[in-house]
């Protein structure tokens, strides 16, 4: 159904530009010429229905196109960070049991020893795989598996989280009801295209027909110079974006900018306050990977009494708290983890919250296997476990501290004769730049 939505768009508005980035624009009609291309060299590779395709690419445009490929041969695409440690990225291979990789280069050279067909997307060319048409996969089955995502898992090991092409309907469809999409509107994605965040912004322009901004990565000049003068009427961001893009413009934002939409942590009274007092039109939403991104919301300056709500539930989705701990029911609901029973009734999210006499939802405590700094995901005990392999380290308790600019940050207490710089030069490499704790207290 997503392909066909994507076929209607290339039919009925040809023309018209889909999506952009800092160099360049994609008309539907060309990404479809592009698409015809790719698909074939992925056939030529022995990509075929069922085959779970891990992408570990750079360029936004190259996720699209690689994504869309993998749909029309029946694949199911495993989207994976490009700035994971090559450790990391092993790691959530194996997870997955991938059966190929599509890769740059430099990221191939990177996992060049692992135990799975890799092919950099450089060597892909329109060409290849001959002139034979490859067999094409009918998608109109919405309870099949159509996208696999990561998230931090309560064991430490990242969790693959699989979602239905329904899963992705639905919450397109969702957020629809709440910011009304045009095909005036221009949605700027400054978000990790590997995250449930910025592919979601992608999936909800193929269903309603809006063109996107594609950025690689978050750089808040070329965020400015965007918002001002590419007429961008929608932005996802993280506060700690927010907080910076305020900043720099000094709360000045052109009238074109009908929403920014902000989640993936907790927002400070500062910032809400601020928002609300420079008429900022903020939408503040909440979600997870496991939810196929928010699934509950509010504008700030309707609600401003409510600012450190989350806001209310979207359509079709309900909450309720159980035992102080918020659960969720809806058809955005994961179908399951990887090679896990399929997801029943209510999803366990892990959160304390609560729930006012009118319907808002309160997070008052993120989850204890997961920390939000910067909209990233952490598990404390993944970088527990790197820290315990130091043969210096005889202790290591890691968790999340409440930080103006990053919502939480990392925060280690370790037992060990090291000073703070050579843990900070021996992690470095071994996991993520985000995952590195911002305060160390040795004891």
């Amino acid at each position: 159904m997503l392909l066909d939505r994507f076929s209607q768009l290339v039919d009925s508005q040809p023309k018209t530009i889909f999506f952009r980035g800092e160099n360049y624009s994609v008309t539907f009609e060309a990404l479809s010429y592009a698409i015809g291309g790719r698909t074939k060299s992925l056939a030529g590779i022995g990509i075929i229905s069922g085959l779970r395709v891990a992408i570990i690419l750079d360029e936004s445009r190259d996720v699209i196109e690689i994504l869309l490929s993998c749909w029309k041969l029946g694949a199911i695409p495993v989207l994976v960070s490009p700035h994971a440690t090559g450790a990391e990225r092993k790691q959530l291979l194996k997870s997955i049991q991938s059966d190929m990789i599509i890769a740059n280069w430099r990221i191939s050279e990177d996992i060049a020893d692992i135990d799975i067909p890799v092919f950099p997307i450089e060597e892909l060319s329109q060409g290849f795989g001959g002139c034979a048409p490859p067999e094409l996969h009918d998608d109109s089955n919405l309870d099949k598996i159509r996208l696999i995502l990561f998230t931090s898992g309560s064991t430490g090991i990242p969790k693959a989280v699989q979602l239905t092409g329904r899963n992705l309907i639905e919450s397109a469809t969702a957020w629809h009801e709440q910011l009304q999409f045009t095909q005036n509107d221009i949605y700027l994605n400054c978000l990790p295209m590997h995250h449930i965040g910025g592919i979601s912004i992608f999936l909800r322009s193929l269903v309603y027909g809006f063109s996107t901004f594609q950025m690689n990565e978050f750089d808040i000049e070329k965020i400015i110079y965007s918002i001002t003068y590419e007429k961008i009427t929608l932005v996802s961001m993280v506060p700690t974006m927010l907080q910076r893009l305020l900043d720099e413009t000094h709360n000045e934002l052109p009238p074109s900018l009908r929403g920014i939409i902000i989640s993936g942590g907790p927002s400070s009274e500062n910032l809400m306050n601020r928002c609300i007092t420079n008429d900022i039109p903020v939408y503040k939403s909440y979600g997870m990977t496991e939810t196929s991104s928010g699934v509950c919301g509010f504008w700030l300056h309707e609600h401003p009494a409510k600012y450190d709500s989350v806001g209310l539930p979207f359509i079709k989705t309900k909450f309720q708290v159980k035992e102080s701990i918020l659960r969720i029911s809806g058809s955005t609901v994961m179908h399951s983890f990887f090679q896990e029973e399929p997801t029943e009734d209510w999803l366990n999210t892990g959160d304390i919250a609560s729930i006012d006499n009118e319907g808002f939802i309160y997070i008052k405590m993120r989850r204890e296997d997961r920390i939000v700094t910067g909209g990233e995901n952490v598990n404390p005990k993944e970088v527990e476990d790197v820290l315990l392999s130091h043969s210096q380290i005889t202790s290591a308790k890691v968790y999340g501290d409440f930080d103006e600019e990053w919502g939480q940050m990392v925060v280690a207490e370790i037992s060990t004769d090291l000073q703070t710089d050579e843990i900070m030069e021996w992690l470095s490499g071994k996991i993520s730049e985000y995952k590195i704790p911002k305060q160390i207290y040795i004891k």
